[in-house]
């Protein structure tokens, strides 16, 4: 009985002390500083960034994401009230998520409707990953592994610098409405 105990104990011990000597990639790290101290729009610091973080896989991603513009172009207002994506399978993503505020409170809808686009896994700067197709437009996102729950991207329309970049943070729960 005391061997098993101390074997247990000692175990609980190691991984503790795995767990918590686990540090995030050192690009996810930078990116997080960054937005903590409120200093992320620098579209030269998020490539590099960007181009350090691992892969998000598709099969990882699926749910719905509040999203974070991090490079946000005055030039292009925000009439949405963008607030983030959803992907639900290969087939069926909503890309533009709006809030609109409404008699019961704020609303997420998809704008201008449901499913505008799908999900591939494609190869950007030597990584494949997921990425988003849409379907009338000749835009596409490409997507980085911050931590489990979070995506940077980083928006690419044919003729056109890459940008915006953005983060994507998992939700759980989120009610999302077609209008």
């Amino acid at each position: 009985m005391f061997l098993p105990t101390l074997a247990i104990t000692s175990l609980i011990v190691l991984l503790a002390s795995f767990t918590s000597a686990v540090k995030p990639p050192p690009a996810a790290q930078q990116l997080k500083d960054l937005i903590a101290a409120g200093n992320y729009s620098d579209p030269a610091t998020l490539h590099k960034i960007f181009n350090a973080l691992p892969p998000a896989e598709m099969r990882t991603v699926w749910g719905t994401y509040k999203g974070l513009d991090l490079t946000p172009n005055p030039a292009f207002p925000d009439t949405i009230g963008w607030w983030g994506k959803r992907f639900l399978n290969e087939s069926f993503v909503d890309p533009l998520l709006g809030t609109r505020n409404t008699t019961s409170g704020p609303v997420v809808y998809t704008y201008p409707r449901a499913n505008i686009a799908q999900m591939r896994e494609i190869t950007f700067r030597g990584k494949s990953a997921a990425a988003i197709v849409y379907d009338k437009t000749p835009i596409m996102d490409y997507f980085r592994r911050v931590d489990g729950k979070t995506l940077l991207g980083l928006g690419d329309e044919k003729g056109k610098p890459l940008g915006p970049f953005f983060l994507l943070t998992k939700t759980v729960g989120q009610v999302v409405v077609e209008i």
